[in-house]
């Protein structure tokens, strides 16, 4: 009871009060969920369903396997990851975790996470704003999975510029060596890295190289958001 007083259920994309957790009845007719036809490797949402794959994917390799997400990143969401990311909204998670398993039940148990991996921040930026929304979402998702997910298997070296204006090959020279694996002693054969909003791939590709790098076999992600593609 105390818990719900101080932290009340608030709809993610427009932040209102609501009784249950979820997104309030208005937005829920906004909000988009990233479902077919979408890119076969990265997720992204594509226009046309005559492609396997959009089109950053048919001219470059990524170093992860597979990824998906839950939204669109658009309207109500853009505002929602934003106050996700740094109003300290982390309640939201736990919805973003509730639509992951209705919008990718089918990818989720094709892959079967042995573990997940969120992307970490950087330590000094991690402290000053006292939380890592990745990390928000993996536990909620870990929680809804039975999934254990571990933060001592990827280290971020080096705090990286904002990749907003970047463009695909900018972002992945700013990330170059920013992250580091680390050996846990066990043979992991399928990691779930999970973020907040999938772009281009930059990050969810250092990431994934970093793991495969100390051993483990497949690497898939999992966003919040994603983009569209061709």
């Amino acid at each position: 009871m105390l818990l719900e007083m101080l932290y009340p259920n608030r709809c993610p994309a427009c932040d209102e009060l609501v009784e249950e957790a979820g997104f309030c009845p208005k937005c829920r007719k906004t909000i988009r969920i990233a479902s077919e036809p979408v890119c076969r490797c990265c997720g992204k949402k594509l226009k046309d369903d005559r492609f396997e794959f959009c089109y950053d994917c048919r001219i470059g390799k990524h170093d992860f396997d597979e990824a998906r997400s839950v939204y669109i990143y658009e309207g109500g969401m853009k505002k929602s990851m934003y106050r996700f990311k740094y109003s300290n909204r982390r309640a939201y998670a736990k919805v973003y975790a509730a639509h992951a398993l209705k919008a990718q039940e089918l990818w989720l148990e094709r892959i079967r996470p042995e573990v997940i991996v969120p992307v970490p921040m950087y330590k000094p930026k991690e402290r000053a704003r006292g939380y890592n929304q990745a990390e928000s979402f993996a536990r909620a998702l870990g929680e809804r999975l039975g999934v254990e997910v571990r933060t001592d298997l990827l280290v971020r070296r080096k705090e990286t510029r904002a990749m907003k204006t970047m463009s695909r090959e900018e972002r992945r020279n700013n990330l170059l060596l920013a992250f580091q694996g680390r050996e846990c002693g066990v043979n992991l054969k399928r990691v779930l890295i999970v973020d907040d909003i999938y772009t281009t791939g930059a990050t969810a590709d250092a990431c994934s190289f970093a793991l495969k790098a100390v051993g483990a076999e497949s690497v898939y992600v999992m966003c919040v958001c994603v983009g569209r593609g061709d």
